[in-house]
């Protein structure tokens, strides 16, 4: 369940999903899982920045190639 994604059809079955993405320098990213390929995924990040003293909210989208990657998981969450 909270294996690494293997093979591409895991990476589509969670196509507009929260994953938790490790780079292979060890940076950690958690995000929305927003298109795959053979050679490339997506992610879609929302970052909380403060512009003038108000709060906001940065989306930036961020393509990684597999090979730049370590583990790509699910973020399992409880309603």
């Amino acid at each position: 369940m909270t294996s690494p994604f293997k093979v591409l059809r895991q990476y589509l079955k969670y196509l507009e999903k929260e994953v938790e993405v490790v780079t292979a320098k060890g940076d950690k990213v958690v995000g929305i899982l927003k298109s795959a390929d053979e050679n490339s995924f997506s992610v879609e990040m929302a970052n909380n920045i403060k512009v003038d003293g108000k709060k906001t909210v940065e989306i930036k989208t961020v393509d990684y190639s597999f090979q730049e990657i370590k583990t790509v998981k699910p973020v399992i969450t409880f309603k």
